[in-house]
């Protein structure tokens, strides 16, 4: 048995800085968000190998600053109109390219990395391709706008609202395949498309 610390210090961290805001201006205008920067990565120490020359490669991974921002402001308007709108950008996904091969399609190249082994401890292995943290797709931007209309006849009051999501209908890819093959970067998960919806709420 060989204690852990034999092999050196692992860890995982995250730096990163917050900042938000929250302002009532003038013309009974409502601005609020902020912003969220930071970074994250996992850093060995000193790199070494249990069983696998594989955790040589990227054993220490860094990932750049990477910026969120988002901001709603509203504003009342004459004749009981309100308008608001969200806009927010993020970072796009990491870009990754992981490739799995199994014992089968190795055959004895296992014995030659692993004396003494011909097929992979759990029937196969995954390789990254990319360097973590060094690749990412396009940010995702979007702008929602509302607009609200109140309405009032004796004791019953009507509010109409419109509402549009994602107004420049963008189509930013927000998760894709990181499996290296024939559908690699296929998106998984897109920006839904822009949306129109009207309401009308009545109470009495």
């Amino acid at each position: 048995m060989t204690s852990a610390k034999t092999y050196g210090t692992q860890r995982e961290y995250w730096q990163g800085i917050d900042v938000n805001t929250n302002a009532r201006l003038l013309q009974r205008i409502t601005v609020a968000g902020g912003l969220s920067t930071g970074t994250e990565g996992n850093n060995t120490e000193a790199c070494f190998v249990v069983d696998s020359p594989g955790a040589m490669r990227f054993c220490d991974v860094g990932r750049p600053w990477r910026t969120s921002v988002r901001f709603l402001g509203t504003v009342d308007l004459p004749w009981d109109l309100q308008a608001g709108v969200t806009l927010q950008t993020n970072p796009g996904p990491e870009i990754l390219a992981n490739y799995t091969l199994t014992s089968a399609q190795v055959g004895s190249l296992v014995q030659f990395v692993n004396p003494g082994r011909t097929t992979f401890s759990g029937g196969s292995a995954t390789i990254a391709l990319v360097e973590p943290g060094t690749t990412f797709g396009d940010r995702m931007n979007q702008i929602d706008v509302r607009l609200a209309k109140g309405i009032r006849y004796r004791q019953l009051r009507a509010l109409l609202t419109l509402d549009v999501a994602n107004l420049l209908n963008g189509n930013a890819v927000l998760v894709e395949n990181n499996a290296y093959g024939a559908r690699w970067r296929q998106p998984i998960a897109v920006l839904q498309g822009r949306t129109i919806k009207p309401a009308i709420r009545i109470e009495f």
